[in-house]
């Protein structure tokens, strides 16, 4: 009995550690910095685990609805070849949530590192808005079943410079300003 509790101890370890680390999400950048009216992709990379394939996912994206607006959300070739999938889009009662989550429909689940989805998103005040992704991946395996996943990001948004004149405008303005002074002059002499 002495043997038999480490040998169980340790055969749990290894069966769970290889287990736990079966998937991770990364945002890629996680970390950007645009200006106010411009725009930002962020991608959801997915890690797998050799010997792992992807049933699905159910994922949830939250930022600050202030200073980001959602525009768009496009999934991988991987994604729409294999899986039935479907997104969210932020709605009048949640107004900073994008949901998306797909579910084989073929024998070809992802086997690889792969990217999941691309969001698009337009700075609309300034400021850093906080990217949290969170939800499951569901594996083949039931041993493993859903897996908790989670990932955070940032993007910033700055105020777009004053525009600055460029020289032939300036050029231009100048000489309407001196034909005008001259023409008075003229006009004044007469």
């Amino acid at each position: 009995m002495k043997r038999f509790i480490p040998m169980f101890i340790l055969f749990c370890l290894f069966a769970l550690t290889g287990h736990a680390l079966a998937y991770s999400v990364t945002l890629s950048p996680n970390f950007q910095s645009i200006q106010t009216g411009g725009s930002s992709r962020v991608d959801v990379n997915l890690s797998v685990t050799p010997g792992e394939q992807l049933f699905g996912f159910n994922l949830a994206l939250t930022f600050d609805p202030a200073i980001l607006r959602f525009d768009s959300l496009l999934f991988s070739t991987p994604i729409t070849n294999d899986y039935l999938a479907g997104f969210t889009p932020p709605s009048a009662g949640s107004t900073n949530i994008v949901t998306f989550d797909a579910g084989l429909a073929s024998l070809n689940g992802v086997t690889s590192d792969t990217t999941l989805a691309s969001l698009y998103f337009t700075g609309i005040g300034v400021g850093t808005s906080q990217l949290d992704l969170s939800g499951t991946v569901l594996d083949l395996d039931p041993a493993t079943d859903l897996v908790p996943v989670s990932a955070t990001g940032s993007i910033q948004s700055t105020s777009a410079p004053a525009p600055v004149p460029e020289p032939a405008t300036c050029l231009l303005l100048g000489s309407a300003l001196a034909g005008m002074v001259g023409l008075r002059k003229k006009l004044q002499k007469a």
